[in-house]
């Protein structure tokens, strides 16, 4: 392992966690989930965006907790990790020295549903929403469908930005969609302070409120074509 451990780095915060490799055991990220949570819970001394802090605070309330997802860098795309594996096994597996975490602080259900159910739920309704966007190419520009996982499918395009550069923008359904946003990664990484870590878009919050733009586009039919525009418009990509 790089300097005898693993980095995990916050896709939200860009908040640094190293675990030594003498610390990681039996360890599986089920594991690290909990240690991470109470960690960014309590700031560890470091700065955590409010309205970060605040839905941190409301999901322990309502005990909505393992809600931190775990990806790792695979052909330059963010790839999902099984929470039951383990920190070792994974490294030997993958060669992967540094894991990139995120916290759903959107969603969550009061429910005692499957995880399966509600991920097969999720693409289900994603896919139900492209279909609009690969229909109608005059309006919406020529989207690739792409399988990454069984049954799973990512949204592709090549576009270019405000500098006129080539820019691979790649749309995916999160386990909680609608109700949770959609991952939004640009290869290269689009020059904005708005797209970190990898190139993923990081939801912004509405000005003078305590919640997230895509809470705005969610409640619309399609929210899809909202988040479209706003690429557009805001980010300047030309579809």
């Amino acid at each position: 392992m790089s300097s005898k451990g693993v980095n995990f780095l916050s896709m939200q915060t860009g908040i640094r966690e190293f675990y030594p490799a003498n610390e990681l055991g039996s360890k599986t990220f089920e594991d690290i989930a909990g240690d991470l949570y109470g960690k960014l819970l309590t700031d560890k001394g470091q700065p955590i965006k409010k309205v970060m802090r605040t839905r941190l605070n409301e999901l322990q309330e309502e005990h909505r907790v393992g809600l931190i997802k775990f990806f790792y860098l695979k052909d330059e795309m963010q790839t999902p990790i099984a929470k039951a594996e383990t920190v070792v096994s994974f490294y030997l597996r993958t060669g992967a020295n540094e894991v990139l975490f995120f916290i759903d602080v959107i969603g969550g259900s009061r429910e005692a549903e499957s995880p399966k159910s509600e991920e097969d739920y999720s693409h289900y309704q994603f896919l139900a929403h492209i279909k609009p966007l690969l229909a109608d190419a005059t309006r919406y520009g020529e989207w690739k469908l792409r399988e990454y996982a069984p049954n799973r499918f990512r949204l592709i395009k090549t576009v270019r930005d405000k500098y006129r550069r080539l820019i691979t923008v790649v749309l995916q359904a999160n386990t909680g969609y609608p109700r949770r946003p959609p991952r939004v990664v640009t290869l290269p990484k689009l020059r904005d302070p708005c797209f970190q870590n990898g190139g993923e878009l990081n939801w912004t919050v509405v000005a003078g409120e305590n919640r997230f733009t895509w809470e705005l586009y969610m409640k619309h039919e399609n929210p899809l074509i909202y988040l479209l525009d706003e690429l557009k418009t805001k980010y300047g990509l030309v579809f």
